[in-house]
């Protein structure tokens, strides 16, 4: 088996190795059983998170607070895109949000992990900055990574935004691993960890007691 850090190239590797697998199980040398295990792996794959899309009220002050605080790599400036169904975007951006929106703006944005971030600002912008509701089903916050909780949290909140907790430990007195909860200057709840979401959670984070493998004692 082979994998790879990028997704399509483990995709394609995995089909062509699945393609194999069936010529030989037609020529009766493999086991059937083998085959549904080769099938399943081409079906199910980590997919990789893309981007993500935030609308705002002004892509300007969004655009100036995600470079300079965040300081997220500029892809695309903040750029209009029209209503013109002759153009490859305007005809893409049709079939997403319908006909009658007549223009936008947006820019695009890469995270220091290589996400990308799509910033909106629509002619019908939103009355009010976005409203803090976790309770309701959908997409209530983003995490950020930033061993310097504390600095960013002040940045932030210097910038217009708003620290909504204390800093916390998951291990109190044990290891350095942090978060807190913010608001961005729009409103949207942003999240910052200290460490990696995989480290943080793969240490046993809401373990009861610790637990000792009878092989490293």
């Amino acid at each position: 088996f082979f994998f790879f850090n990028d997704t399509a190239t483990t995709e394609i590797y995995t089909r062509s190795i699945v393609g194999s697998v069936r010529c030989v199980q037609e020529t009766g040398g493999i086991n059937a059983e083998y085959m549904g295990i080769f099938i399943q792996m081409e079906k199910v794959y980590p997919r990789s998170l893309s981007h993500i899309g935030i609308t705002v009220q002004d892509i300007d002050k969004a655009f100036s607070f995600y470079t300079s605080v965040m300081g997220w790599y500029v892809i695309m400036p903040p750029t209009v895109i029209k209503e013109d169904p002759d153009t490859a975007a305007g005809k893409m951006c049709i079939e997403v949000f319908g006909k009658g929106f007549q223009e936008f703006k947006i820019c695009h944005l890469s995270t220091g992990d290589r996400m990308g971030v799509e910033i909106f600002e629509f002619p019908t912008k939103p009355k009010a900055p976005h409203q803090f509701e976790p309770f309701k089903t959908g997409i209530f916050h983003y995490c950020v990574q930033d061993p310097d909780v504390e600095g960013l949290a002040k940045k932030i909140v210097e910038a217009g935004g708003k620290q909504r907790m204390p800093i916390c430990y998951y291990y109190p007195g044990e290891k350095p691993y942090r978060m807190v909860y913010m608001e961005d200057p729009f409103g949207i709840c942003v999240e910052i960890y200290s460490h990696s979401y995989e480290l943080t959670y793969s240490s046993g984070a809401y373990q009861a007691k610790k637990q000792t493998h009878p092989n490293l004692t």
